[in-house]
């Protein structure tokens, strides 16, 4: 998937996963989860060397066993630092929870992902996006990710966000793919 449809999978999964106290709180979790979607993207930086540095190292590192190991306590105790109200295991596994997702979101695409590397060089990918970038899967992360905004759903905010993954999973299932 591309950054777009992660970032927007990662406000949705912060609508389905905070409480329902104030809308600060709920900034928070969208936050904690769209940084974490991000995070296993982070490597696409390496496109700065070229696109061989590129193919080389994105996905490699940051979307194994290891980095889901490694990654979240990590990004929780920097965000911790800043951040006193919330306990470092809330905040972990919600960086836990994002880049799982993200990771499971690139394995449907049709790169496939080194889950554990370094200890094999196996690529698993269930091809269900026939290419790098999915308008339709965009759209619908678009629709849903506003949707779940606004104001009259917003008591509605979790059935709207797991709505929008069942409609995105429906059309990777039994759509196109494009």
């Amino acid at each position: 998937m591309d950054f777009f449809a992660h970032s927007l999978s990662g406000v949705l999964l912060g609508q389905l996963t905070a409480p329902e106290k104030s809308p600060s709180e709920q900034g928070f979790y969208i936050g904690v989860c769209t940084a974490g979607m991000i995070l296993p993207d982070t490597d696409a930086a390496s496109y700065l060397f070229g696109p061989d540095a590129f193919q080389a190292i994105h996905q490699r590192y940051t979307h194994t066993l290891f980095a889901l190991l490694i990654l979240p306590p990590l990004a929780a105790l920097v965000v911790r630092t800043f951040h006193k109200k919330h306990s470092f295991r809330t905040i972990w596994l919600l960086f836990l929870l994002a880049m799982g997702v993200h990771v499971a979101e690139d394995l449907i695409a049709h790169w496939p992902v080194e889950f554990f590397y370094p200890l094999s060089r196996k690529g698993w990918s269930f091809g269900l996006i026939r290419q790098d970038f999915s308008l339709v899967v965009d759209f619908l992360f678009i629709i849903g990710a506003g949707l779940s905004f606004y104001d009259r759903l917003a008591p509605h905010r979790r059935i709207v966000a797991g709505g929008t993954f069942l409609a995105v999973l429906f059309y990777l299932l039994f759509g196109p793919g494009y």
